[in-house]
């Protein structure tokens, strides 16, 4: 195996000498002589041009060098001097000329050359003032066993003629070559890790920032950006070593990280900082991937390891999946390679999306969505990022008051990306520094951004808006608009005054053309970072106001050339938008549907979107599609896939009844297709029948639903017999799915049994599927606690409760937009267990953010989540009840019971329930506040809509009845009302011995 030399081993044997250039010119002057065998002729004229390059650069900066020094060395002149200066310290001069090291640093490096073309092609690559350290040089010799004796002899020969020289480059051209360079196969690209002059090769990137100030006005995104890097990074100083020590472990196989977090909370910058430190101070290659990646493109991996950061990779799915597949199998290699991806996602979504049971050695470092900056951190950062910002834009720095109090306000304010964006506020608006609110920041340096390009729309698009609407539109886009994209929404007549090769032409002057280079076409660029760029998109397509009729069509254009992961980003976009506007946040997605109708073609563009499970706030675009397709299938397995997918979608979107029409389709014809071939369809038929379960247990068909659990449940167990290690995870799904549908219709010992079964499946998974199924036991758990809960066993109930949040919040931090739902559900059942414990504060904790986080989503989303929103809002009524605050809790009940009323009158089976438990919360608020009369008439109200569904299933409305009864009876009783037997008559019928003798008890019998 060949042996990478590092820098430290080469300079050991110079005894730490530092290497200089004059071994250009020794091989220049050998290559010029007389002596030299070569073909003299056609190497001339390229030495020499190399020779003059060399000369006339400029070296010795630390920074070039990764050295400290104590004298500058301005030029190649001075560098000769200084190489045989005396040394004051013991008197003896160091080498006395260029010649003495030449022939150690030549016959070193050179040793197995055949080929003069070889070292030529090195010298070229070595005298450029980043390559000063010789990490390129020293890093292309790979040899089985280095003469370390024989070269510390030669290269410490102070005094040696030019016979020695023309000798030493006899025995360099006479060696044998150098064994092949080593590629790392990575999927779409590779890794070139030695010199070879038939490759063409790409940099990795180190993008540098945009200027901060520029024609009279601040570049606030730019400002933003990470790379822009105001201040060093606060906070994370533990997740920059756990990065550094995975980097530099010794594992010679190539290996990815997952940096992942939603937007905002500094993955770009945490790797980019981690991948500087390595190329700089461990003299890696590292940096970023070129953008527009070809097919089978080289990436320079000269170095002591290679690091390699991907952004955004869920914007390239095709070529992340690729690339872990490829490390998944790889070979060890002379050095260590790392990939860095840097997501949105966290590991189990990618394990989802990717359906990969095993991603071999891929590790994840999360950060959460939450504040981690101490008040030091935090004031720091912001002093320093003031401070910057003003000397980059010529502004004075402001006084930073009342920074801490404005980040208490909001957690949110206390994250990176909001707490530069108020300090770089500051400075353009001192009279109003920390005076706005994070969505107030967001509109606010949006507009700043938006009246910046306005003038160059104005001035050299001569239309106010033109420019505005395209960097909006880059957003859609995986590396913004290119040249054809620009040149058809100039057709489409997105600017007023130019169109297709005149826009185009106009764009290319503004300071937003990111210009060609020989492997980048030229593009606009992409409005970064995220969530500001949602804000400018917002104000530039109109969102806030009247967005123009047109903008389907723009929509069409601009994702015409991108892949299907355009459900992540339209998710993104609108879950980012949610943030400012809700109703614009469902106008986004509404657009994307209509942009549909006016390019037909796009439904067969995304038809691998009717496969894939989308974040919520694509689901009904995802829904539209499976929609449209199912037009070109009558029968069989692709229809009954596309139902399946459509319902699950529908059933995301609160459009039960449609939800219920498909799934129920769905398993007909998977029924049928399994009886003519069991082992193809037995598992879609179990599936469907899981799914229609579920949605019958929603609209009340108890029946249907226990059936078709029952039949799920037996399918699945069969499927573990015969194929028990794949099949054994993904059935302790279906039985936390059967658990729910049991417990639905009040069998909680059933739902038990099923339940503590699927836990220890997931238990007992290896370490390494125990991550990619945290999901799913989170979801057990939840199920568990609230079974638990149901027969009285609260205690007990607490600990899987707490779990399933635990696990969800790290979840949704990561992905909000697909996991925040189902989070906030957790913590309304956490909090409802803790009340019930009489920890009402904790309760009220979990209960307001629960009902913070619902209320959001069923503004931008009211079908698909008010229904969540009213059971948050009744757990945070109770909490309220319960600390004495009746006039809070009475206003959120209020809401709940306006929110239920409206989702009753559509859908009486499935939401009278809902309704009648918010009726009897009310009463016993009305009660406990002594408006004893109120509370006689909204309790009277709750038992009238409860009896239909109670003399169905009696067990299972049991205690919501028993609860509205006891209020009407007391009630009743304190207000001196005469007790309508109309109304318990039905539900006396129905009450055991326990209740009678609870209630005579209480003195209602």
């Amino acid at each position: 195996m060949a042996k990478l030399v590092t820098q430290f081993e080469f300079e050991k044997l110079f005894e730490g000498k530092e290497v200089r250039p004059q071994v250009a010119d020794q091989v220049t002057r050998f290559i010029e002589s007389k002596e030299f065998k070569g073909d003299r002729h056609s190497k001339e004229t390229k030495v020499a041009s190399v020779l003059r390059q060399v000369e006339v650069k400029r070296y010795a900066s630390p920074k070039n060098t990764g050295r400290e020094k104590t004298n500058s060395i301005k030029s190649f002149a001075d560098m000769h001097v200084n190489w045989g200066r005396r040394n004051r310290a013991t008197g003896k001069s160091d080498p006395k000329g260029s010649r003495d090291f030449a022939l150690g640093a030549l016959y070193y490096f050179f040793r197995d050359v055949k080929n003069p073309d070889y070292f030529l092609s090195i010298i070229k690559e070595l005298w450029k003032p980043r390559d000063y350290d010789f990490r390129r040089l020293y890093f292309a010799k790979f040899s089985i066993e280095q003469p370390w004796d024989e070269f510390a002899v030669v290269s410490t020969r102070f005094s040696m003629p030019s016979l020695d020289i023309r000798e030493g480059f006899d025995r360099i051209w006479s060696g044998e070559p150098l064994a092949p360079t080593e590629q790392v196969l990575l999927g779409k690209f590779n890794l070139l890790l030695g010199f070879d002059e038939d490759v063409r090769i790409r940099e990795l990137q180190s993008k540098p920032s945009q200027e901060l100030y520029g024609d009279k006005s601040p570049n606030v995104f730019a400002a933003l950006n990470w790379r822009a890097k105001l201040s060093k990074l606060y906070g994370r100083d533990k997740q920059v070593q756990r990065l550094l020590d995975w980097a530099t472990d010794g594992d010679m196989h190539p290996k990815t990280m997952l940096v992942s977090g939603p937007g905002g909370v500094g993955k770009s910058r945490l790797a980019g900082d981690v991948v500087e430190i390595l190329k700089n101070k461990l003299g890696w290659a590292a940096g970023e991937l070129p953008i527009e990646l070809a097919e089978g493109d080289v990436l320079d991996g000269r170095g002591n390891g290679v690091a390699v950061v991907v952004d955004y990779p869920e914007e390239d799915f095709e070529m992340v999946e690729r690339l872990i597949r490829a490390c998944q199998n790889a070979q060890t290699y002379p050095c260590p390679v790392r990939i860095i991806l840097a997501s949105r996602d966290n590991l189990t979504a990618w394990k989802k999306r990717l359906a990969m049971e095993d991603l071999g050695n891929i590790e994840e470092v999360p950060l959460e969505f939450k504040p981690y900056l101490n008040k030091r951190d935090g004031l720091a950062l912001s002093k320093e990022v003031a401070e910057t910002f003003a000397k980059e834009v010529r502004k004075s720095v402001p006084k930073l008051v009342g920074v801490a109090e404005w980040r208490e306000l909001n957690p949110i304010h206390s994250l990176p990306l909001f707490l530069v964006a108020a300090s770089i506020h500051a400075v353009l608006d001192p009279k109003n520094a920390f005076a706005l609110s994070g969505k107030e920041l967001l509109l606010k340096l949006a507009q700043i951004e938006m009246k910046r390009v306005f003038w160059y729309s104005r001035n050299v698009l001569k239309d106010e808006a033109g420019l505005q609407k395209l960097l909006a539109l880059s957003l859609l886009t995986l590396n913004g608009l290119s040249k054809k994209t620009i040149y058809e929404l100039g057709q489409a007549g997105l600017c007023a005054e130019k169109s297709g090769d005149t826009l185009l032409e106009a764009v290319q002057k503004t300071p937003y053309w990111t210009k060609r280079t020989e492997q980048v076409p030229g593009h606009l660029m992409r409005l970064q970072p995220d969530r500001p760029a949602a804000a400018f998109f917002y104000l530039a397509l109109g969102m806030d106001d009247e967005p123009s009729p047109a903008l389907p069509r723009w929509f069409a254009q601009t994702v015409a050339q991108e892949g299907d992961e355009i459900s992540h980003t339209l998710s993104r976009i609108s879950f980012d938008i949610a943030q400012i506007d809700t109703k614009a946040s469902v106008d986004v997605e509404q657009t994307a549907i209509r942009m549909l109708d006016s390019s037909p073609s796009l439904v067969v563009k995304f038809g691998a979107l009717t496969h894939k499970i989308p974040p919520v706030f694509s689901a009904g675009f995802t829904a539209e599609i499976c929609e449209r397709w199912l037009r070109f299938y009558d029968e069989g397995e692709q229809r009954g896939s596309l139902l399946y997918n459509l319902s699950l979608r529908q059933s995301d979107l609160g459009q039960l009844n449609e939800a219920l029409a498909s799934g129920d389709e769905a398993e007909k014809i998977f029924r049928r297709l399994a009886r003519s071939d069991r082992g193809r369809f037995q598992k879609k038929h179990g599936m469907s029948l899981q799914n229609l379960a579920f949605l019958c247990g929603k609209v009340q068909n108890e029946e249907k639903a226990l059936a078709s659990a029952t039949e799920a449940e037996k399918i699945g167990r069969s499927l573990v017999q015969e194929n028990r290690e794949s099949f054994y995870p993904e059935f302790a799904n279906w039985l936390t799915n059967i658990a729910s549908v049991l417990s639905d219709f009040g069998q909680h010992d059933d739902a038990l049994v099923r339940l503590v079964e699927a836990i220890e499946i997931l238990q007992e998974l290896p370490e390494e599927r125990r991550e990619e199924s945290k999901q799913q036991l989170a979801a057990s758990y939840n199920n568990y606690a609230n079974r638990l809960n149901a027969i009285g066993r609260i205690d007990e109930a607490l600990v899987p409760s707490t779990k399933a949040v635990e696990i969800f919040a790290e979840l949704a931090t990561s992905q909000p937009d697909a996991f925040q739902p189902a989070y906030a559900l957790l913590l309304g059942n956490l909090s409802n267990k803790l009340m019930r414990l009489e920890r009402y504060l904790e309760a009220l904790e979990h209960a307001q953010k629960a009902a913070e986080i619902t209320k959001m989503l069923a503004d931008a989303r009211p079908q698909a989540f008010s229904f969540n929103l009213v059971h948050a809002l009744i757990s945070l009524a109770q909490c309220f009840q319960k600390l004495d605050r009746n006039t809070e809790a009475l206003s959120k009940i209020e809401e709940a019971v306006s929110t239920s009323r409206d989702l009753a009158a559509t859908q009486p089976d499935a939401f009278e329930p809902i309704l009648a438990l918010c009726l009897s919360v009310k009463a016993s608020i009305f009660l406990q506040d002594g408006q004893f009369i109120d509370a006689v008439e909204n309790s009277r109200e709750a038992i009238e809509r409860l009896t239909p569904h109670f003399n169905r299933n009696p067990e299972k409305h049991r205690a919501e009845v028993f609860q509205a009864g006891r209020c009407y009876w007391e009630a009743c009783k304190l207000s001196e009302t005469e007790v309508d037997p109309e109304v318990i008559g039905p539900i006396n019928k129905k009450l055991d011995d326990r209740d009678i003798q609870n209630l005579k008890q209480r003195g209602f019998l």
